[in-house]
């Protein structure tokens, strides 16, 4: 499980609790309520506690930038959040849920709310976030929120067909979930993607001039967009200490996120010697071998 694993499933728990036709038993709340966000929130102590130290230099893991607005650590930055209710209140109202999320469903989720109330701590974490990708919504953690949404909106839009069209909620429903999307959703008021970084588009070309290399180690950032070709590896620290590798082939972005190395490990391969540069990209050699 991801280590946030405990938001969506204490949004799913509430809303089981909350639409649940018939009344729960205590096994039923313990097995389907209280015990998943219970592992959950253990994964996440031991996440921080164990994985976290084990993985990066500082101990501190890689997004925690995203919440420096309240705190320099995860713990620090959910204390300050804690701390200054107001300002978390002000940054989650002015964020981009309410002027980019719910538009497309014609803000009809806010009726169907028992479906979406289990959401507040997800888009209070990344409405009060210091990134403004995150705060718009429109990265890839965000599409947690769809389905509770999805369902939200439909729960909605039934709710105003009943009392509009008595006779024919369900199609009436439905005809207004459709106009929602083709009106609203197809705007650019829903996700979008932004254009790739000068850096990442130069990655095959550069894998191209390196194609009789038998290993390339290539950082982190730019990895997702190197292939599947086998000599084609991440590059950690573990291969940086393996003899078998010197010499290897390394694949740069010194501007791009360097973990789980540190910035100033890339920077030291980065000033090694140059097989090619460009495009914010560095292809050099391990040399840190003897």
């Amino acid at each position: 499980m991801k280590e946030d694993a405990c938001l969506p499933l204490f949004a799913g728990a509430v809303a089981l609790a909350l639409v649940r036709p018939s009344p729960m038993t205590s096994r039923d709340r313990l097995l389907f309520l209280v015990a998943p966000v219970a592992v959950a929130l253990l994964n996440l102590v031991v996440f921080y506690r164990v994985v976290v130290p084990a993985l990066t230099d500082g101990g501190t893991a890689t997004y925690s930038a995203f919440w420096a607005n309240y705190g320099s650590t995860p713990i620090a930055a959910a204390l300050g959040m804690l701390q200054q209710p107001g300002r978390v209140l002000r940054d989650t109202v002015t964020s981009g849920f309410f002027t980019i999320v719910l538009p497309p469903f014609l803000f009809l989720p806010l009726l169907g709310w028992r479906w979406i109330v289990g959401l507040v701590p997800i888009v209070v974490l990344y409405g009060a976030s210091a990134n403004p990708q995150l705060r718009a919504f429109g990265i890839y953690y965000s599409i947690v929120l769809v389905p509770f949404l999805t369902i939200g909106a439909a729960a909605g839009a039934w709710h105003v067909s009943r009392r509009a069209i008595p006779l024919r909620p369900n199609a009436a429903a439905a005809a207004l979930l459709i106009a929602a999307a083709l009106l609203v959703g197809s705007t650019h008021a829903g996700y979008s993607l932004r254009p790739w970084r000068p850096e990442v588009s130069a990655v095959r070309d550069a894998l191209a001039t390196v194609a009789t290399e038998d290993l390339v180690l290539v950082q982190s950032s730019l990895f997702p967009h190197a292939g599947y070709s086998p000599r084609v590896q991440l590059l950690t620290q573990d291969m940086l200490a393996d003899p078998h590798r010197g010499g290897a082939v390394l694949l740069l972005a010194p501007a791009l996120s360097s973990y789980p190395l540190n910035p100033a490990t890339i920077a030291t391969l980065a000033a090694g010697p140059k097989v090619l540069s460009g495009d914010g990209l560095i292809v050099t050699r391990n040399v840190t071998q003897p």
